[in-house]
């Protein structure tokens, strides 16, 4: 996995999370009418590389990034997956090492993300869905 990031710049992710949630129930009156989607930020781990200040300084002032994608590959180096956000903001970095009998030579990162709009692409199936968080409507 990767994720684009400032300026072009690519990391490899080690690890992510995401997803969302719907308020709609079934346990009261109507039939289940629809709730709200809620929306998670979608935090990545990674090792740190050279778009980790750009994060950092995102944080600290607040700066948005107009696109980001995280993109899978399959072991042949073909992009099978990708989510795409935009208006993304970091709102949180945080950084550390397991040391041990290393000389902490492999720092880690966590960076979370929020974001106004977001894409999935399945390109092994075609298929596709975005969303607009703000204006609450599919893109």
């Amino acid at each position: 996995m990767e994720v684009d990031g400032p300026g072009g710049g690519e990391a490899s992710i080690l690890a992510y999370s995401g997803g969302i949630s719907n308020s709609a129930t079934t346990h009261t009156g109507g039939g289940g009418a629809a709730g709200k989607a809620n929306f998670q930020d979608i935090s990545v781990s990674m090792v740190t590389s050279k778009i980790s200040a750009a994060f950092l300084k995102s944080v600290a002032m607040g700066t948005h990034f107009p696109e980001m994608r995280l993109k899978f590959y399959s072991n042949s180096k073909k992009l099978y997956y990708q989510i795409t956000i935009q208006n993304v903001i970091v709102t949180s970095v945080s950084f550390g090492s397991s040391c041990g009998s290393n000389p902490c030579a492999d720092q880690t990162e966590n960076v979370t993300f929020n974001f106004p709009k977001i894409k999935w692409e399945d390109f092994i199936n075609n298929t596709s869905f975005g969303y607009n968080i703000a204006a609450n409507t599919q893109l």
